[in-house]
């Protein structure tokens, strides 16, 4: 005999099967990143013992990072986050996945965001000082 907790659970994962099929078919027909991105937003996956979609997960996890003046540095922080969340947040790797490119962080290289935050911040800081280090 299935309880109301079983058919909810059951309900979401057939939610979820049909979320993670229209992001499948859209990889499939070569979406456009940020169409794609919108898809994987809308896909359930499964945190906490419960389906949430991955655009709320990811918005979650960038409301905990700390805000910058710096666009470049601001962007690295969220990638940062959004990676390790993916690592360690106890998603399945499918679910990591579309939480990824749900984040628009899927397949970024971290190295070559934080060399770019590095450089916008000592941009700023020679622009708002008035010299350089040379």
């Amino acid at each position: 005999m299935l309880t109301d907790y079983d058919r909810a659970w059951l309900d979401g994962l057939r939610q979820s099967f049909q979320s993670w099929s229209q992001l499948a078919l859209a990889q499939r027909r070569g979406t456009p990143e940020s169409e794609l991105r919108a898809v994987a937003g809308e896909v359930l996956v499964y945190h906490s013992q419960m389906f949430v979609r991955a655009q709320q997960l990811v918005e979650a996890v960038e409301r905990d990072v700390p805000p910058s003046q710096v666009n470049e540095v601001y962007r690295y922080r969220c990638a940062c986050a959004v990676h390790q969340f993916a690592a360690t947040g106890g998603l399945s790797a499918n679910d990591a996945r579309a939480f990824l490119i749900a984040s628009g962080h899927h397949g970024c290289d971290l190295e070559a965001m934080r060399d770019e935050a590095a450089a916008a911040m000592e941009y700023t800081l020679e622009a708002i000082n008035g010299f350089a280090d040379e």
